[in-house]
């Protein structure tokens, strides 16, 4: 297994840079090739959402479409993908996907509540997300 970085990627998803693309594709081949799995941290994705709204003016819905893309690929893997399924249905109706993020491993994680400033966030998990204890 190897690890991708968020380059890697946003060059997969955008294509704005063809000779790096073109490479990543080729890498991909080679793992699939040889049954060897790509692994994608939560970070990377965090990072990718990031980069993709902000740098490159996608939509959440562009956003998760790549992400669930990516979930279907069998030479991905990533270790919250039951994390990452959780939120995207709620990313695109939202928010920032970090955030659903933070909120999904905290529960994932046995918290009980996360304490927050963040109203908006408060108000989309009520009772979850709490400004006081």
């Amino acid at each position: 297994m190897i690890s991708l970085d968020t380059n890697i990627l946003v060059r997969l998803a955008t294509n704005d840079d063809l000779p790096q693309a073109q490479k990543a594709l080729e890498v991909l081949k080679k793992l699939e090739t040889g049954s060897r799995k790509a692994l994608v941290l939560t970070e990377v994705l965090v990072e990718l959402a990031y980069v993709m709204e902000t740098i490159y003016s996608c939509t959440r819905d562009e956003v998760a479409d790549f992400m669930e893309d990516l979930l279907a690929a069998p030479v991905f893997f990533l270790p919250d993908e039951d994390v990452v399924r959780k939120v995207l249905p709620v990313y695109r109706l939202q928010g920032e996907f970090v955030d659903h993020i933070i909120v999904a491993r905290s529960r994932k994680n046995k918290a009980e509540q996360l304490f927050s400033f963040d109203r908006k966030l408060q108000k989309t998990y009520p009772g979850v997300v709490v400004g006081d204890l």
